[in-house]
């Protein structure tokens, strides 16, 4: 079954459905309560799917995955890490001694945390922090 990202499950359909169906039948006190139980409906099940969406992939996944990059202890010139703004994403610049610099977009307060705490643990000394 092909779903896109906005589309909502069978339960969440059935519910609207039912309470639409029963919305001209009741007062209007009723009919506004049936409104925000839609809207909430629909927002509770819109976070579930953000909030599952976002896996992060374990220490033995990076490990064992594919290297696009690699540069060790003492071969780095420096590290840039910049934090994102609303309408930019942030990134981590890293440069090595020997190439040109390579370039990691990021997005969202805790992918800046992990990058910071990750290169703040790899080579304290050449990291520069923009926000």
């Amino acid at each position: 079954m092909n779903k896109s990202k906005g589309q909502l499950n069978l339960k969440a359909h059935l519910l609207t459905a039912l309470l639409v169906a029963f919305a001209p039948f009741a007062a209007p006190i009723v009919a506004v309560a049936i409104i925000l139980a839609i809207v909430g409906i629909v927002a509770i099940v819109s976070v579930k799917k953000r909030r599952s969406r976002k896996k992060w992939p374990s220490m033995k996944d990076v490990e064992e995955g594919v290297r696009l990059f690699e540069v060790k202890k003492g071969q780095v010139l420096n590290i840039e890490l910049k934090q994102h703004g609303r309408l930019r994403r942030g990134y981590v610049r890293i440069t090595p001694l020997s190439n040109e610099a390579y370039i990691l977009k990021i997005t969202g307060k805790k992918a800046f945390r992990v990058a910071r705490n990750l290169t703040m643990q790899f080579e304290p000394n050449r990291v520069k922090v923009d926000r």
